[in-house]
């Protein structure tokens, strides 16, 4: 039920649906797309430059590559990997785990929502957030201001190193 909820509240917004990783396109503008994902063929795609704004996990999901996050997109405050569900009250109903050996990040904006990510995060981009996620591993940097500019509130985790790549 809960997922269903899920997928009725994003189909009020245009959206793309990857499985598999084929993409069918409803609405295919790519300031307000968003992608509903299942496995980790169709969340590599739909995080690439040509993908969308933001992603959002139905269960956990584990990727063998790198998963690599770029692209801009006009008219949205931040490029989101939902890793989560919501009611139609916004509560967030269930958590997801995306595992990778490292998250790269070159999208300003950048944020991780609601769930938890293992593995690495290097971030090559500025404004990188973290919002009631956690990360079980470490946060690399590639510039000090990038790590300046980085957010977390106070219900995010990151469990190894915040610091600058050597």
């Amino acid at each position: 039920m809960k997922k269903v909820f899920l997928f009725a509240l994003l189909l009020s917004l245009p959206f793309s649906v990857f499985a598999n990783g084929e993409k069918a396109e409803i609405d295919a503008d790519s300031v307000t797309t968003a992608s509903i994902v299942k496995d980790g063929d169709a969340l590599i795609k739909a995080l690439k430059s040509d993908g969308t704004w933001m992603v959002a996990l139905l269960d956990d999901v584990s990727v063998k590559d790198d998963i690599v996050v770029e692209g801009e997109f006009q008219g949205k405050p931040y490029r989101k990997i939902a890793l989560y569900t919501q009611d139609e009250n916004r509560n967030v109903t269930n958590r997801f785990k995306l595992t990778a050996s490292k998250l790269i990040v070159r999208s300003k904006h950048t944020r991780i929502q609601s769930g938890t990510f293992i593995g690495d995060v290097v971030v090559e981009a500025m404004d990188f957030e973290l919002v009631d996620a956690k990360v079980i591993g470490n946060v690399y940097f590639k510039t000090d201001a990038q790590m300046k500019s980085f957010k977390k509130d106070e219900s995010s985790e990151v469990t190894g190193k915040v610091e600058i790549m050597m």
